[in-house]
């Protein structure tokens, strides 16, 4: 069966620095992206 881990990072969106995080769902080995919790957000200075 498959497990679910919460994967966070940052990034940048038109020269805006932003963090995201969403559950991720993996699957004997394999990694399935999962919109469940799925969400991104601005970072505040």
């Amino acid at each position: 069966s498959g497990s679910f881990r919460k994967v966070s990072g940052t990034g940048s969106i038109d020269g805006k620095h932003i963090k995201w995080s969403y559950w991720r769902e993996w699957w004997n080995g394999n990694q399935l992206e999962n919109s469940f919790g799925g969400k991104a957000w601005l970072d505040k200075p």
